[in-house]
């Protein structure tokens, strides 16, 4: 077996107020979060080393499996993630 490191990416700081902001809504949805550092090349990265402010939800998806054909999200966490966008967006807008 030869090993050889491909990518060495760090994580990217996303917003404070954002991340805050949603785990506000996570905290008065009564829905469990943990702050989650994602090495991934989502948009979020691009746009968070740009100067934007940015800030992602992650959905739980059965076996951690996520952009591959076998991605499955149930469908009441994506509802759950859909309350929590709202109530941040309403945070963040007013």
């Amino acid at each position: 077996m030869k090993w050889e490191l491909l990518q060495d990416d760090k994580p990217t700081t996303l917003s404070p107020e954002y991340t805050n902001a949603l785990a506000a809504s996570c905290n008065e949805l009564e829905i469990d979060y943990v702050h989650l550092p994602s090495k991934s090349a989502h948009d979020a990265l691009i746009a968070a080393t740009s100067g934007v402010d940015t800030a992602m939800i992650f959905v739980p998806s059965k076996r951690g499996l996520s952009h591959c054909p076998e991605e499955m999200t149930a469908l009441d966490d994506i509802g759950f993630s859909a309350r929590v966008l709202y109530r941040t967006l309403k945070k963040l807008l007013t």
